[in-house]
């Protein structure tokens, strides 16, 4: 866009400044609801006011002075603010209405029945508590923005998924790896200085299963790690599009910085419905499938009396999904279903919250706001937008 001085400027560093003075403003604040409230709505009506009275004195001047042009632009404004007005109202109703569809979904997806004991069972409710930062059952509520918490609530689930996951997996490598080290020999001490000892391992077959578990371990490790880190940036994001939608409603009414008005509204809308949209959808799509394993125990008082410890082959089934063949045909398995999941399926399954639903999130609305921006008369020349979309 263009500055009053007729030099180039560029969109993205001033809305870059906007974001950060507008997030760090808002984030002390409570959760704000997408609505305009009374305070918002004074404001621009107030600027509409305004900006409609400049409008009226430059059309009874271009009449008077019988400057076509210059009447033809003052219509063009005229159209512009009404457009600005029913934006403020159109929108308004709009976040109204899909905080209300939220809700409703959130009493679908975030509630579960469980069995207390023979015909009875109680509703649970999976929401997130701020002392501890984890989620886990408790009360039923919905946090606004709403749609918002329950795409938080959906990465909360992951974790706690992915947690205990990982605990199970990591006690049985620890376990395995003290069997792996275990060796058995004489020995004998000279002087009562040094010990000299020749020792036989019983247990390095282990070392092969081993080393896949800790590629299962490092994944869940760093699965954790991402389901975490896109919660906390969710829950900063739900802060933005209040105050980015009404500073570019304040920005959009004065002609002179219109695009970067249309720019900030197509950013909040953009941040407001496909982030939580897309992992909300995360719920019906995404598998969280565990498997629990573990270290079967070996008597170890046969290594104080001094005899060998039975050897014991690696479990490396633990590794590897199992499938059973339900429809056999001549060319082979028709249809089949999993009769046990294996750890490295499991951690497969993982890169699909940690990498393909993120970048999914970020190119969708980065799309959005190239797109939508330019309609209402927003700025879409940011600089490295067009090559990424």
């Amino acid at each position: 866009m263009r500055n009053v001085f007729g030099g180039r400027i560029s969109a993205l560093p001033v809305a870059a400044a906007l974001l950060t003075l507008l997030s760090i403003c808002s984030a002390q604040s409570t959760q704000p609801v997408f609505t305009i409230d009374a305070t918002v709505l004074s404001i621009c009506t107030i600027l509409l006011i305004i900006m409609s009275g400049l409008l009226a004195i430059a059309f009874a001047i271009s009449r008077l002075l019988g400057v076509t042009s210059f009447e033809a632009w003052v219509r063009e404004e005229y159209a512009e603010l009404i457009l600005t007005a029913i934006l403020l109202v159109l929108f308004g109703s709009f976040g109204t209405l899909v905080e209300s569809a939220a809700g409703q979904m959130a009493g679908d997806i975030l509630t579960s029945s469980v069995s207390t004991g023979g015909t009875q069972s109680a509703q649970t409710y999976w929401s997130y508590n701020a002392q501890t930062g984890r989620w886990g059952p408790g009360s039923m509520h919905c946090d606004s923005p709403c749609q918002f918490y329950v795409a938080r609530a959906f990465l909360g689930s992951l974790y706690e998924t992915y947690y205990n996951q990982l605990m199970s997996t990591a006690r049985y490598l620890s376990a395995s790896r003290m069997w792996e080290s275990l060796v058995i020999g004489p020995e004998t001490t000279i002087y009562s200085i040094v010990t000299i000892g020749f020792g036989m391992p019983l247990y390095s077959q282990k070392a092969v299963l081993n080393n896949s578990l800790e590629t299962v371990v490092d994944m869940l490790l760093k699965a954790l790690l991402s389901v975490k880190t896109q919660e906390i940036m969710l829950q900063y994001l739900s802060f933005l599009p209040v105050p980015f939608f009404t500073a570019g409603i304040v920005f959009r009414i004065p002609w002179v910085t219109r695009k970067l008005g249309g720019l900030l509204i197509a950013i909040a809308l953009g941040v407001y419905i496909f982030p939580p949209l897309i992992y909300t959808l995360g719920w019906y799509t995404v598998d969280k499938t565990t498997v629990i394993v573990q270290m079967t125990p070996i008597d170890t008082a046969s290594i104080t009396t001094g005899n060998l410890v039975p050897l014991e082959d690696p479990d490396a089934s633990i590794l590897f999904t199992d499938y059973t063949c339900t429809h056999q045909e001549t060319y082979g398995c028709a249809s089949y279903i999993e009769s046990k999941v294996g750890l490295l399926d499991i951690a497969a399954r993982t890169l699909i919250a940690t990498l393909l639903m993120p970048i999914l999130a970020i190119f969708t609305t980065i799309g959005f706001v190239r797109q939508f921006s330019p309609t209402i008369g927003g700025d879409a020349e940011i600089a490295g937008l067009t090559r990424l979309i």
